[in-house]
C-alpha cells in the first residue's frame, strides 16, 4: 500500500524544508504534534501562510508515514537479498 504525499506548501522549496523538519524533529524523539508545531512556527518565522495545525499535524504524521514505510521496504529487500 502506497501512501498519499500531503502537500502543505505550494512552493518545493518550502516543502522540502518542511519535510525535512519534521524528519529531524521525529528522529530527535520527538512527536508527531511537536512536529507539527516546529513547522508552524518556521512557516511563521519566514512569513509565510500558516497551516492549521490539524492540517500541520496530518502532514507531519504522513511525512513520518512515509519514512517509515521506506524503511520498511529497504529492510524487506535487504532480507530477501541475503
Amino acid at each position: 500500500m502506497t501512501r498519499a504525499i500531503l502537500r502543505i506548501s505550494s512552493s518545493p522549496a518550502m516543502e522540502g524544508e518542511a519535510r525535512d523538519l519534521v524528519l529531524r524533529v521525529w528522529k530527535a524523539g520527538q512527536t508527531s504534534y511537536q512536529a507539527a508545531l516546529a513547522v508552524r512556527v518556521h512557516f511563521e518565522t519566514l512569513r509565510e501562510p500558516i497551516p492549521s495545525l490539524t492540517i500541520a499535524q496530518a502532514y507531519a504524521a504522513n511525512v513520518i508515514g512515509r519514512h517509515q514505510d521506506a524503511l520498511y521496504a529497504a529492510r524487506q529487500q535487504e532480507a530477501q537479498s541475503a
